[in-house]
Formats: structure tokens, sequence, C-alpha cells
């Protein structure tokens, strides 16, 4: 189980506003930093893990993360979007990560996309997410795609992205 919870890796995650108006989708990008190019900032550990980020764990592009060291399902990798849904508003968005385990496990191992809204004017959190697949050692892309409705005069409590296995 200990390496179970040490061979995650996982890079690019993307999140796009798609307006619901147009024929042809916006694509700008609106995470900071989506492939680690500038090392782990704007990232932050969500629950307990340990993470690095390095050319190593690279898919495409120059640098990868690698998330090792976790304790649950939640010890992963997150980035706080409370300002990207602020200044872009409620509507369509989109989201995608690649992940893959460093080697085999024992023990099947699920992992989705997830998207946490806690707006003030929720009583409890909504969680949004791409579905689960089964980890392998190949590359696996993760996306979600839905319409995030929210007050943003109300602000959040919290608004995150991460994986979740």
């Amino acid at each position: 189980m200990k390496k179970l919870l040490s061979i995650l890796l996982m890079i690019i995650i993307v999140l796009s506003v798609l307006p619901g108006t147009s024929i042809f989708a916006k694509t700008d990008e609106l995470l900071k930093n989506p492939g680690f190019e500038e090392g782990d900032k704007n990232y932050s550990a969500y629950g307990q893990c340990a993470f690095q980020v390095g050319p190593e764990y690279a898919r495409t592009g120059e640098k990868g993360l690698l998330i090792k060291n976790r304790t649950s399902q939640y010890g992963t990798v997150s980035q706080d979007i409370r300002n990207i849904l602020t200044l872009n508003g409620p509507g369509k968005y989109q989201a995608t990560m690649w992940v893959l385990l460093e080697e085999e496990s024992d023990t099947p191992i699920n992992c989705q996309l997830t998207m946490l809204i806690y707006s003030r004017e929720f009583e409890k959190a909504k969680y949004f997410g791409s579905g689960q697949k089964k980890l392998t050692t190949e590359w696996q892309k993760f996306t979600f795609e839905g319409t995030i409705s929210f007050d943003p005069v109300k602000g959040f409590e919290d608004a995150r992205i991460y994986q979740q296995s």
C-alpha cells in the first residue's frame, strides 16, 4: 500500500471557459502555470502529500508533476480557482489533465479530475468530476466539461481543481 500512495504522476491541467452562445469554442487558458513550466507556482498540497516538478515527469512540454507520500484520496495538488471563476462568471467550463502510475500496483486505483465549488450562496460544496477511470502505467486523459452556476457577487468559501484517486 505504501508504494501505491507514492507513484501518481499528473500533468497539464487545463481550465478554459466555453461560451454557450458561440458555435466556436473559446479555448483561452485560465489556469495559471497549467503545464508546470514555472515549477509548482500557483499549486499547493490538498490533503497530505508531497510533490515535485521536473522534466522527468513531463508528458509534453518541459515539465510535469509527481505526487507522492499520499495518505488519502485527497492527498493531491490543487489550484485555487476562486478568482478565475469570479473574473469569468458563471458558464461552461472545461478542464483536462493527463495522469499515469509510475509503476504497476497490485491494488486498483481509480482517478478523476474534480472541481470543488463552495459559493457563499450554497449550503454545502458542489463537486463536478470527469468520471473515474482505473489508472495504469500509460498516460490517460481526464476531461470535465460542464456548466457552473454561482453568484459571483456573493463570492466563494472555496473553489479549486484537483485530481482525486
